[in-house]
């Protein structure tokens, strides 16, 4: 997966940077002093599961009106990531999908939660879907070993009957 646009919004002094292409290679941000250049870097980098947010990073001449307005609902950085064919294969099991998907997209919120979407190459997108993973081999071994666990305590029981009388019949 490659980086292609990064979008900073509610962040700092950025109302909102528009959405920002990120070129293979070298991208540069240019800009005069105080421009928010740097904050936009630091935007990039609060997508970090680490970085938690907090009012001060709100702007200023816009905090009332964003602290009124659940954190759920506040965009702060949306970052769009390009898949090639080995993306789409390592996801494949794991991602509903991703058989037109061209990309991901990610957005961060100020309450610190994480939405995602699948990009289709006709431009459309939709919300990501997990597959389930088969949990069958596994629960059915849980429940063989609680049927062989509830055999021996049976047969504990009928061996010591005090031991059926402190644990009640309902375990047995």
């Amino acid at each position: 997966m490659k980086l292609s646009q990064a979008r900073v919004q509610h962040y700092r002094p950025i109302v909102d940077s528009g959405t920002v292409d990120i070129e293979e290679g070298v991208t540069v941000v240019i800009g005069k002093n105080e421009q928010g250049k740097t904050n936009f870097l630091r935007g990039i980098r609060s997508f970090n599961s680490d970085q938690q947010f907090a009012a001060s990073d709100l702007p200023n001449h816009l905090r009332p009106a964003l602290e009124d307005r659940p954190a759920a609902e506040i965009p702060i950085i949306t970052l769009t990531f390009s898949l090639d064919s080995s993306d789409s294969k390592k996801l494949a099991g794991v991602v509903n999908g991703l058989v037109s998907a061209v990309g991901l997209k990610c957005t961060k919120y100020y309450d610190n939660h994480y939405q995602f979407w699948i990009l289709s190459g006709d431009g459309t997108e939709a919300p990501l879907e997990f597959v389930p993973p088969d949990i069958s081999g596994p629960a059915g071994q849980i429940k063989q070993t609680l049927a062989d666990l509830k055999v021996k305590l049976q047969a504990h029981g009928q061996r010591v009957p005090a031991f059926t009388k402190s644990f009640g019949p309902r375990f047995l």
